[in-house]
């Protein structure tokens, strides 16, 4: 019982924390960056598969990813 709470508190706050996560990321202006850290951070997506998804090449998915963090504020 006890190993089952510590288990459910610790699934709790991952997901109290992916929506936290989301929730910031959803306040970006810019929808590429958008996409890009939701693939990556919330589905968990390679990068390949981010290309594919998105139809950009990996030099310009990592181009939006970078600015996305730039500009990515979490506090």
């Amino acid at each position: 019982d006890g190993e089952e709470r510590k288990y459910m508190k610790a699934r709790y706050l991952r997901v109290k924390l992916c929506r936290e996560i989301m929730d910031k990321i959803e306040r970006l202006p810019n929808e590429d960056e958008k996409d890009v850290l939701a693939f990556r951070y919330i589905k968990l997506m390679k990068w390949e598969d981010i290309c594919v998804e998105m139809g950009f090449s990996w030099k310009q998915v990592h181009r939006i990813h970078s600015k996305a963090l730039t500009d990515f504020k979490m506090t």
